[in-house]
């Protein structure tokens, strides 16, 4: 995904868990309106830190992965039953799925990446809360920042959001840009009809915010048989879970599974039969183009509520650990 997409999806967590906080327990509610606040305080970097993984760690090759296939004929495979959390719309892009469940992993870390990330903003957030504020630590300079803390917030929505992109998840080598294609669609849709303000100390737009700090469409927007048409009315209507999963026990679980169905999507739009490497963009353009828009309002509304939840569990561990 490109830059603004990434930090657009960030966006609309916030904007999902705003919406849907008065469904939860009290207790939650109260959890939530605490990560909200702590992330409307530190947004201004959104834009860029979501966007550090590509510009400056540059572990594409590895953490922004988990690539996937079937195995060969007499190829030993590890079998798992997979499961995404009941709202969940990816699964419904597959018409069918093998019985026995069986992949194989040929490259990538990506749900190692997200659990990693989830254990520093944890222990970042204890730190910062628990030693920081305590006399005799007040003002030391290892412990991290709230800005540093949002940015792994920020970080962490990359690699999650990462997992929803279905050639991410695809061990096939797809050819003459076909990989760049899909994204740049989105990325110019969400440009084309959102409004920017200039950082003059970043040197680049930002996403211009209303009073609760979530992004807000352009005077001229025009979204109308356009993705996000679908995408913001799905989001907006669609009963939302805080569970990983009924097989998923933490993120790095959660994770695997994404990156499964998002293979799985993958291959219904362009058959696993598909020699990859020898789709041009034109035949792309021809064949797959219209699958991929018709899929991208469940591939990005799934990746929107994974962040919200994921976000939202980071923040009731410390919170738990606090208690």
């Amino acid at each position: 995904m490109k830059q603004y997409t990434h930090a657009w999806l960030a966006l609309m967590a916030c904007k999902r868990l705003y919406e849907k906080k008065d469904t939860f327990s009290e207790k939650n509610k109260k959890t939530a309106n605490r990560l909200l606040k702590f992330l409307k305080q530190n947004n201004d970097g959104v834009v860029q830190g979501a966007w550090f993984p590509d510009s400056i760690i540059h572990d594409n090759s590895t953490g922004h992965i988990w690539k996937t296939r079937w195995p060969q004929q007499g190829e030993e495979y590890r079998q798992q039953k997979h499961t995404l959390p009941l709202r969940s719309k990816m699964p419904d892009l597959v018409s069918s799925r093998p019985d026995d469940e069986k992949i194989i992993l040929d490259k990538g870390i990506l749900p190692d990446r997200c659990q990693a990330l989830v254990f520093q903003i944890r222990d970042q957030l204890k730190i910062l809360y628990d030693v920081a504020y305590d006399k005799k630590n007040a003002g030391s300079a290892i412990i991290a920042t709230n800005n540093q803390i949002a940015l792994g917030f920020f970080m962490l929505a990359h690699y999650v959001c990462d997992a929803h992109m279905p050639l991410h998840c695809d061990s096939r080598n797809f050819g003459e840009r076909v990989h760049d294609e899909i994204e740049e669609y989105w990325e110019e849709t969400i440009t084309d009809n959102y409004a920017f303000l200039i950082d003059p100390t970043q040197k680049e737009k930002r996403f211009n915010l209303d009073y609760r700090g979530l992004p807000k469409l352009s005077d001229d927007a025009d979204i109308s048989g356009s993705f996000l048409e679908d995408l913001i009315d799905d989001v907006e209507n669609r009963n939302f879970q805080l569970s990983f999963g009924s097989e998923n026990g933490n993120v790095w679980d959660y994770m695997v599974d994404v990156c499964y169905f998002s293979y799985l999507v993958s291959t219904q739009i362009i058959p696993k039969n598909v020699n990859a490497s020898k789709v041009t963009i034109s035949e792309y353009r021809s064949k797959y183009e219209q699958k991929f828009h018709d899929a991208a309002p469940a591939i990005l509304g799934d990746a929107i509520d994974a962040l919200a939840r994921i976000w939202f569990h980071v923040w009731r561990q410390y919170e738990e650990i606090q208690e």
